[in-house]
């Protein structure tokens, strides 16, 4: 009996034991590039695994006559063209799992940064005179989080506040409120958890009804003396309105990882200001996460040409997404 070979391509890191795996399965042939142009044959690929520096869409994918699915190592999707993939019947998948303890450790990392000045101590450190009264902050414990986007992360980060002794809010109308109240967390609305928060952190998809949910009208909400964390989607953010409320004194400073053009552009009003912790993207950026998210992947490509059922179909048919 012949074995049917099925060929796919991966674009992008990739970790290596991932990869052994993939190419131990016999009927599976394998390319592994850095840029999608530099796969060979695409007219025989069947599978993909992309990250999200990799447009899905008609244009990418032209000669991809072949193709049957799309997985992304990544827990984004915003590089899809879901409309596109529909009309030419491509399945899509994520790994959304595999970086949660990485996001939501960097999240806090951003917290306790935002709390004790750590962007301008640092600057402060190489310098032959200190000021350290600037650098006065403050202490977590006691101190009010709140949560938007109770998810896979925003649990997380919940749970690790919680070690730290901080009052928890969270606003998510898609989430029981059983979950919130098993976690210690009040659930709130959106303008609540603005007031609320001594630190407001993100975790939403982008959608049409998160896209820049913080805008000039929402800051009007937060205390002038609180900090807005953001490692979800850059989108979230009007960039704009956001860094005016900074540079205006009626909000104590931001920690972003994520923007909604990457890299930051020299004119960003972001780069301004002197006390707001900006990281390049780098929530998923841990061994952990990398190797899971590449191992999942891997998974699925198997388990799609097995006619295996998947999780993490994409789009999501979650009432979060469709709203």
């Amino acid at each position: 009996m012949v074995t049917k070979q099925i060929c796919v391509g991966i674009v992008g890191r990739f970790e290596a034991h991932a990869l052994a795996w993939l190419q131990s399965h016999s009927n599976f042939q394998v390319q592994w590039v850095k840029k999608l142009k530099d796969l060979k044959s695409p007219e025989l690929l069947q599978g993909l695994v992309v990250r999200s520096d990799t447009e899905i869409n008609e244009a990418s994918l032209k000669g991809f006559e072949r193709l049957q699915m799309v997985v992304t190592a990544t827990s984004g999707f915003d590089h899809f063209d879901f409309a596109f993939c529909e009309n030419r019947n491509i399945a899509c998948y994520y790994t959304p799992d595999a970086n949660i303890t990485s996001t939501a450790e960097l999240t806090f990392s951003h917290i306790l940064s935002v709390a004790r000045n750590i962007p301008l101590a640092l600057k402060m450190g190489k310098l032959p005179d200190w000021s350290r009264s600037e650098l006065l902050g403050f202490e977590l414990e006691g101190k009010a989080l709140s949560i938007v986007g109770f998810g896979r992360v925003g649990s997380r980060v919940a749970r690790y506040a919680r070690a730290f002794g901080m009052k928890l809010y969270a606003y998510d109308p898609y989430i029981e409120p059983e979950l919130a109240l098993q976690q210690s967390v009040e659930l709130v609305g959106f303008e609540e958890a603005m007031r609320v928060g001594d630190i407001v952190s993100f975790h939403v998809p982008l959608t049409k009804e998160t896209k820049h949910m913080v805008n000039r009208r929402t800051l009007e909400w937060i205390s002038d003396d609180a900090a807005i964390v953001n490692c979800s989607r850059g989108g979230v953010i009007n960039e704009f309105d956001l860094a005016e409320a900074v540079k205006n004194k009626n909000l104590r400073t931001i920690a972003l990882d994520v923007f909604e053009n990457e890299p930051l552009r020299p004119a960003s009003p972001l780069l301004a200001l002197p006390s707001a912790s900006l990281t390049p993207h780098m929530a998923s950026l841990t061994v952990e996460a990398f190797n899971k998210s590449s191992m999942l992947a891997a998974q699925k490509l198997v388990n799609f040409f097995d006619d295996k059922e998947l999780s993490d179909k994409l789009p999501p048919l979650a009432p979060w997404y469709q709203s």
